[in-house]
């Protein structure tokens, strides 16, 4: 398909994140040009992306008219589908790709990675077979064979799959580097500690060339977000003062208040929200959305104004007009109720993001009445689980590459979570790892009576739910599996690797209520 300059002009305000101009510039294409395939399916993506998505549907049923039963058409949608999280539309498109006698190739590798993170392994098994009976060698192909053979038990065999991916000097090193990363999780179940962390370092070295514009970002955001939690923990800011009516404020602060409480499910990434989301999830009056980012995309920006977040302030952000912080609010449960693709009327609304916790001030400018349900999990657990996983590169992932930065990062973000949960008092409920596998009904009382809710016997089953929509967050496809205790206590296998950094991580889990032993 013929490129257009204004696609290649769109794509660059999309990729800068200047996503207004970039979605004018999407409209004006396909407005100039509205049969023109490559300009429907990039603009569906980023309109899907931005939550439009009854427009980007309708791209995409043109796209599909305009390319005349084309599988390489048919592909682009059911991919397309994926990218802007319509996972069973996505599916099913695969799946009647995958029914053609000659399909597109990915095809399989899309559908196996669908079926992968419903904890359908077996199918997701086959797709990928499939796909290697057609491409033999194919790395990636490979890899999820790898990781798939080692949910299904047969180890031996995921570790040498792994072991070829992640030697082969030729294949690209995003994907050795999560080969030796899946290999360290391989490693690390057999109880093989050693090569697990020995697999773990050489996936790390892959990535470190790599991370400086993730570094860069980092150094930018982190220490903004760290004034400003200051800021506002110094100004003994509270939920009933910024919902007052006058002094700063310009009209009625509870008009138009959800009748439930909107809530925050954040805290470190592998500390179990994805479990907890999931749980809550099945809850009949709750609308769970698994890793969303309607508020730091859609809604941040907009919450910052043209100061953004290296010029604001948390008295700019104190005295801001009561009618916009309204409109804003509603923006924000519109656009997810868009995502979630369900109402929310009446229902506890749970928005689950880890990369969050350090926008809880911000987040609670825009939701004074809102609750932030914060999971904890023992540091040294944390640390370690963080260390497993082959995050994308990002502001938080980027401290992960390094035992040293490791450390730092995890007592950071756990004492601002300290901090946080002294300054937001009753609007602070937390839900720790160790207790909910061991007893999830127990553990999640207290926050379901906060929330106005009763326990229902389905939260038990939850990893049993038929037509399950996949889950989104990186290990997502863990926590369509029962509650699983072989975790706690994880960081133990490597207490002769982490010898050097105890001290402070012991003085942090003991603040937290966490053994030192």
């Amino acid at each position: 398909m013929e490129d257009l300059r204004g696609l290649r002009e769109a794509r660059a305000f999309w990729v800068q994140n200047r996503w207004p101009e970039a979605l004018r510039s999407f409209h004006r294409i396909v407005r100039q040009h509205p049969d023109h395939l490559l300009a429907l399916i990039d603009a569906s993506r980023v309109l899907g992306s931005m939550y439009h998505y009854g427009r980007a549907e309708a791209l995409l049923a043109r796209a599909l008219e305009r390319g005349g039963g084309r599988p390489e058409i048919q592909h682009l949608v059911a991919q397309s589908l994926r990218l802007i999280r319509r996972p069973r539309q996505a599916q099913a498109a695969f799946e009647k790709l995958a029914r053609l006698p000659s399909p597109p190739v990915d095809a399989h590798l899309e559908l196996a990675l669908l079926l992968e993170r419903q904890g359908c392994w077996g199918k997701a098994l086959e797709q990928v077979e499939a796909r290697l009976r057609r491409l033999a060698g194919d790395p990636e192909g490979l890899l999820v064979q790898g990781r798939l053979l080692h949910r299904l038990g047969d180890t031996p065999a995921s570790q040498r799959l792994l072991r070829e991916v992640a030697g082969n000097a030729k294949v690209h090193w995003l994907t050795r580097s999560r080969a030796c990363h899946e290999l360290a999780r391989v490693c690390d179940a057999a109880g093989d500690y050693e090569q697990a962390w020995t697999a773990l370092g050489r996936g790390k070295s892959l990535l470190v060339p790599h991370a400086q514009p993730a570094r860069l970002h980092r150094d930018r955001v982190l220490p903004n977000l760290d004034r400003l939690a200051g800021e506002a923990i110094a100004s003994r800011w509270t939920r009933e003062r910024a919902t007052r009516v006058g002094d700063s404020f310009d009209g009625d602060a509870l008009e138009n208040t959800p009748s439930r409480p909107t809530v925050l499910l954040t805290g470190l990434p592998r500390t179990g929200s994805t479990l907890l989301e999931q749980i809550l999830a099945t809850h009949s009056r709750v609308a769970a959305g698994d890793e969303w980012d309607v508020f730091p995309r859609l809604v941040l920006q907009r919450l910052l104004g043209p100061v953004g977040l290296d010029g604001i302030t948390w008295p700019m952000l104190e005295t801001l007009p009561e009618s916009r912080r309204r409109r804003l609010a509603q923006l924000y449960r519109d656009r997810l109720a868009a995502g979630l693709g369900t109402s929310i009327e009446d229902r506890v609304v749970v928005d689950k993001n880890p990369s969050l916790l350090p926008l809880v001030p911000l987040y609670k400018r825009l939701l004074p009445d809102s609750r932030v349900l914060v999971t904890l999990r023992d540091p040294r657990d944390t640390l370690v689980s963080n260390l497993m996983t082959c995050f994308s590169l990002n502001d938080f992932s980027v401290d992960f590459l390094s035992l040293p930065d490791a450390v730092a990062r995890t007592v950071h973000d756990f004492e601002l979570g300290c901090v946080l949960r002294d300054w937001l008092g009753n609007d602070w409920l937390e839900c720790r790892y160790e207790s909910l596998v061991a007893d999830v009904r127990g553990t999640l009382a207290p926050i379901l009576a906060a929330c106005g809710l009763e326990w229902e016997d389905a939260m038990a089953r939850h990893h049993a739910v038929d037509g399950r929509p996949p889950v989104f967050a990186p290990t997502g496809d863990r926590a369509s599996q029962p509650p699983d205790r072989s975790a706690v206590g994880r960081w133990v296998h490597y207490r002769e690797q982490l010898q050097a950094f105890l001290e402070p991580l012991h003085r942090l889990s003991e603040r937290l209520g966490y053994p030192v032993s």
